[in-house]
Formats: structure tokens, C-alpha cells, sequence
């Protein structure tokens, strides 16, 4: 695409292949000319809803051996996107001098930590690169101060953009007679299951391979692992209650799980953390601290004693999520940000 041919807004993405964020950038095209940059070109599949650190690791490293299009995003005057972990080979590049264009905006999009060690280490990497044309959009209020602290930025390198995703289409929600959790970053699935132990009803997890469960599962909890996405959105559809159990102090994990919860109306328990907070609150979930597993049986039991309740907690989440969290809100949002 020339860089003259329309007087929209012009950002060019960077992502790992074409299925990254991909109904992202198409919704977004009226409003915004988008020019794609991909490190590859084959997208993985029917895809998963998890991904496991190996994985990570291996496509991490893997973005290094793209020098030419890491480089030939830099031009002057350009508003560039880069999409997650590309963001560290994309800066040493930079920082090579290999194409100096201090002019460009850069804005480092969907970039997520679940550890704190992975974040310092990174961080430290990252502080020697960055420049000061590079910006951050973060998904949670959460990530804010972790963002600032962790990569010496300033407040005004931080944008703060709700997610939002959805709504799934084909999938009708039901309800079952079983709990459901699901999603790898982030979760406290021994807190949960140690929970159910003092419990009857069934429990289903969909998690990644790379999700430790160091306890012996109890009976009445089946676990299922790198399940289509699909088939994810039913389960979480098909169930009485949704449980969003995390561990505290590692910014925005959850979400994309949240807001599925909330389009199907499920009654939510969730583990009260700054990042569920931006969706969650106490007229649409039920809050437990971390790692409380007699608090999280609690919440479970009073929800399945008391279905009005349940219904009353789901209906409200369903309605703030159609209110404020479908994907065309985060997708006006978004545009203000790399527009302005």
C-alpha cells in the first residue's frame, strides 16, 4: 500500500503471523489503513485457547532471524505497531542503528508477563533499547505501575485501552450442571481443585499442557488440556458457574476467559485482583482472595444453593459486557490512541 493513497490514519503491524489479532485489524480497517508485516506467513491452525512457555519461548527466539522486516517498518514519520514479544529483537535492531528514525512512533501492543522474574529479566534487557518514541498500550489498570516500574517509563508512555473481544457468534449459552475455569496465564488451579475436594459438584478445567497441577485430581474434577477454541466456548457456555481463580501480582491475565464468561451470562467467582477489577465488581461476580480455598468452596456452595442468586450475577455480567466490553468498544478506543 503506498503511503499516499488515503488520508485515514496509516499504522503499520507487526505481528507473528496473519491470525494475530487478525478481526482486529480487519474491523479497524474503515477508520485506519493498516499494512501488514508478518514473521510469518503460515497462521497455526484452528488454534488453541492457551499456549504453553515452550511454545513462547521457541517463537520468541525465532522472531530474531527476521532482520530485514523488523527493519523495514523504521521509515519517518511511520506509526508502527509491534505486536508482543517481537519487541525485543524489533528494539535491538533499532538500537543497532541498523535504521535510525527516531520520528517513528512506536507503540507495543499486547505485550503480556506472567512472571515477575521474566519481567525484571526483560525489563532489564529492554531499558537499554528503548527509546524515547516507543509507547505502550496496556490492557489493565494493573499493568500501569508494573509497566512504569519494571521499564523506567514514564506515566505518559502508558496508554491504558480496556479489552474487549467478541461477541462469539454460534455458541448459545446453557445451563449445566457442572463448574467451569479455564485459560493458562496466571492460574491457580491447585487453590481450585484443593477447593472442590471439600465439594460434590463436577468441575471441568481447560487449561494448556504447560499448566502444572501438582495435585492429584479428586473425583468429581475432569481436566482438559489445548482444546480447540471452539470447543472451549461451549464448555464455558454450557456450564452453571465460571470460576477465574489467579494468582495476585503479575498485571492483566484473564481476560480474553473473562469476557467470554460474561457474554454467556455465567455466573462468576474470580479471584479479586486490580486486573479482574476493570471488568469485574460485586453487582456482576463474587470476589475471593487469592490462594483462600475455603473462601472459593464458599462461593461455589452459595451459588449453586441460591440459583436466583447465580442467575442474578449472570445476567448482570452479561448485560455490562454487551454494555462496554464487545470488541467494537475496544476497537474505538484503540483508534483514538494510535490516531492522536
Amino acid at each position: 500500500m503506498s503511503e499516499h493513497m488515503t488520508d485515514k490514519p496509516q499504522i503499520w503491524v507487526i505481528s507473528a503471523d496473519p491470525r494475530s489479532y487478525a478481526a482486529l485489524w480487519r474491523n479497524i480497517a474503515d477508520r485506519v489503513a493498516v499494512t501488514h508485516m508478518y514473521l510469518s506467513e503460515q497462521a497455526d491452525g484452528d488454534g488453541l485457547p492457551v499456549f504453553g512457555r515452550k511454545r513462547t519461548q521457541q517463537r520468541l527466539l525465532g522472531y530474531f532471524l527476521h532482520p530485514r522486516k523488523l527493519r523495514s517498518a523504521l521509515a519517518p514519520g511511520r506509526t508502527v505497531v509491534v505486536t508482543g514479544h517481537i519487541l525485543l529483537p524489533f528494539l535491538l535492531y533499532n538500537a543497532l542503528r541498523l535504521r535510525t528514525t527516531p520520528e517513528t512512533r512506536i507503540y507495543v501492543f499486547g505485550l503480556f508477563f506472567h512472571s515477575t522474574r521474566l519481567m525484571r529479566i526483560y525489563g532489564l534487557l529492554a531499558r537499554v533499547l528503548l527509546t524515547k518514541n516507543v509507547r505502550f498500550i496496556v490492557f489493565s489498570k494493573a499493568d500501569i505501575a508494573l509497566y512504569a516500574r519494571f521499564f523506567n517509563l514514564p506515566r505518559t508512555h502508558l496508554s491504558y485501552v480496556p479489552y474487549g473481544s467478541g461477541p462469539i457468534r454460534g455458541v448459545t449459552a446453557t445451563t449445566g450442571s457442572y463448574c467451569f475455569a479455564g485459560g493458562y496465564s496466571n492460574r491457580d488451579y491447585d487453590t481450585l481443585i484443593a477447593a472442590f475436594r471439600q465439594l460434590d459438584y463436577h468441575l471441568i478445567i481447560c487449561c494448556s499442557c504447560s499448566n502444572h497441577l501438582s495435585a492429584e485430581l479428586p473425583p468429581n474434577v475432569t481436566v482438559y488440556r489445548d482444546r480447540p477454541r471452539r470447543e472451549f466456548a461451549e464448555l464455558v457456555a454450557g456450564a452453571y458457574l465460571c470460576v477465574l481463580p489467579l494468582h495476585d501480582g503479575v498485571g492483566a491475565s484473564g481476560q480474553s476467559v473473562t469476557l467470554q464468561y460474561m457474554q454467556f451470562g455465567k455466573p462468576i467467582i474470580a479471584t479479586r485482583i486490580t486486573a479482574t477489577e476493570d471488568y469485574l465488581n460485586e453487582t456482576n461476580a463474587v470476589f475471593v482472595l487469592s490462594a483462600e480455598v475455603d473462601a472459593l468452596a464458599e462461593a461455589v456452595q452459595m451459588l449453586w444453593q441460591h440459583p436466583d442468586r447465580a442467575q442474578q450475577l449472570g445476567d448482570k455480567a452479561r448485560q455490562d459486557y454487551f454494555d462496554q466490553f464487545q470488541s467494537s468498544y475496544f476497537e474505538a478506543k484503540l483508534v483514538a490512541v494510535l490516531s492522536g
